[in-house]
This record gives C-alpha cells, sequence and structure tokens, in this order.
C-alpha cells in the first residue's frame, strides 16, 4: 500500500455511518462494548453540531480511520488539545494511515496555536503505546502531581 493512497479529510455527515461502525470496532478491540452508549444518531448530530473535531482517513474512498478531538483551554498555557481517539481498522494498520491521522491532528494544533496534546491509552494496549512513544509523546501517569477525577452526568 502506497502512503499516497491516503486521503485525509474533514468528516462529514454523510461519513458518521462508516466512523461509528469504526467506533463499535474500537469498543470490540477495548472490549468495552457495554461501555458503548453512544449511538450512530447522536454521533452524527452531535458531528454536525461541532461538538468535536472528525477527520478520517480513506483508501479507494473507503473509511479505514478516524480520528476524534477538541479544542479546550488550560489557564496556564492556553489553547490546547484532548484527543479522545485515533483508530485504524486492522487490516489497515502498519500502513502509515495513523501516521497520516497523527500529522492532521498536530496541523489543527499548530493552526490553532496549542501547546500540548492530551490523551490517554490503555496500559495493555502495547502497540499504540509504541506509536505515542515513537512520536516523542511522554507519559504522564507517574509524573504528574495531579489526580484524575470524573463525574457521570
Amino acid at each position: 500500500m502506497d502512503i499516497d493512497n491516503i486521503m485525509i479529510s474533514r468528516a462529514t455527515p454523510e461519513d458518521a455511518s462508516q466512523v461509528f461502525h469504526l467506533i463499535k470496532q474500537l469498543a470490540k478491540f477495548e472490549n468495552m462494548e457495554d461501555l458503548l452508549i453512544n449511538n450512530e444518531h447522536t454521533f452524527k448530530k452531535d458531528l454536525i453540531n461541532h461538538m468535536f473535531n472528525c477527520f478520517v482517513a480513506k483508501i479507494g474512498g473507503k473509511i479505514v480511520g478516524y480520528t476524534v478531538f477538541v479544542y479546550t483551554f488550560d489557564l496556564m498555557e492556553g489553547n490546547t488539545i484532548f484527543l479522545e481517539d485515533i483508530f485504524v481498522e486492522e487490516a489497515f494498520r502498519g500502513l502509515g494511515v495513523g501516521t497520516q491521522l497523527w500529522r492532521q491532528i498536530i496541523s489543527s494544533a499548530q493552526e490553532e496555536d496549542c501547546s500540548r496534546m492530551n490523551f490517554q491509552v490503555s496500559k495493555w494496549n502495547l502497540p499504540s503505546i509504541k506509536f505515542y512513544q515513537n512520536r516523542e509523546c511522554v507519559n504522564l501517569s507517574n509524573l504528574s502531581s495531579w489526580e484524575l477525577y470524573r463525574k457521570s452526568l
């Protein structure tokens, strides 16, 4: 597969069904299918309403990967990004799809003068950890003096 055959573009409402299909693949991969409460209709509505940003990777017109992120703000550093997800369909991993999506996120962050990008990765997901380490990302898990909390709404 030639990396030139990978087309990265901003997701459109017409892409929502294919992207949500990949989200379900991710939930299965992460063994989190029972936790997936979002649905295709809500995903499409929120995409249209710009609740998040989404880029898709297409090969031959088929969506084979996506990234979802939101712009955030830090009082000390200004604009930042929270990367919710970057996912590539298993059959297309190792072909540069994830790298192209990564570059698009970085480009978007630079266009918006973001100072950093935060994200989480499952401790068991060694291929993803290696992907991020190869891109000079710093694991803050043991370095941070902050604790992470969640409040369900």
